[in-house]
Parts: structure tokens; sequence; C-alpha cells
């Protein structure tokens, strides 16, 4: 797929739990992400989502934390435990939509 933003090549490792669910799904339906009550799940409300999830851990409420963590926030930890679990620079730049000097760099950030 590409990235929004700059129109990057990223890619998206499936894992064995989200090879089996592709295989699952009935090939008529279109969507897999859906909302509480089944509807299309939107970027506005995934992001509301997610908000309510991190709202109901104390600790990184934004009253608590001091600031208002989003879910792009996330980025630079999740290229952290890739990198933790062995991937290498090349893969998680690909997966990340990003050149792998930027994931360099925000891996060591």
């Amino acid at each position: 797929m590409r990235t929004n933003k700059r129109s990057k090549i990223a890619t998206i490792p499936v894992s064995q739990k989200l090879a089996a669910l592709l295989d699952a799904t009935p090939s008529d339906r279109m969507l897999i992400l859906v909302g509480d009550k089944g509807q299309k799940l939107d970027a506005g409300s995934a992001s509301k989502a997610v908000s309510r999830s991190r709202n109901r851990i104390p600790e990184l409420a934004p009253e608590t934390k001091g600031f208002d963590l989003r879910l792009y926030d996330a980025r630079g930890t999740t290229a952290t435990r890739l990198l933790e679990a062995g991937l290498g620079l090349n893969d998680i730049a690909s997966y990340m939509g990003w050149s792998i000097r930027y994931a360099s760099q925000v891996i060591e950030h």
C-alpha cells in the first residue's frame, strides 16, 4: 500500500493470526475493522476508540501525563519493539513507510 503523506510504499506483514483471520473472512466482506456497532471504522472513530482506551489507563491519561498522547506517538515505540524482536532496519522502514535513515533516527531517539 502507499502512505497518504508522501505516497511511499509501505508493506503490511501478515502474521499467522492475521492470515487465519483473513482466511476466515467471507470473500464478499469488504470491511475487516468495524466500530462498536458494526459500522465502517473510519479514521475519526478509530482515533476516538484509541483515546477512550488510553484514558482507561490512569498513568496514560492526559491529566496524569500533563499532555495528550495520540496513536501517532506509538510509531516510535512500535519501531523500537520491532527492532528488539529481531527485525532489520530495512524491514522496519518498509513496514512503517519510512526511509532507512528516518527509521534509524526514530529508533535512536
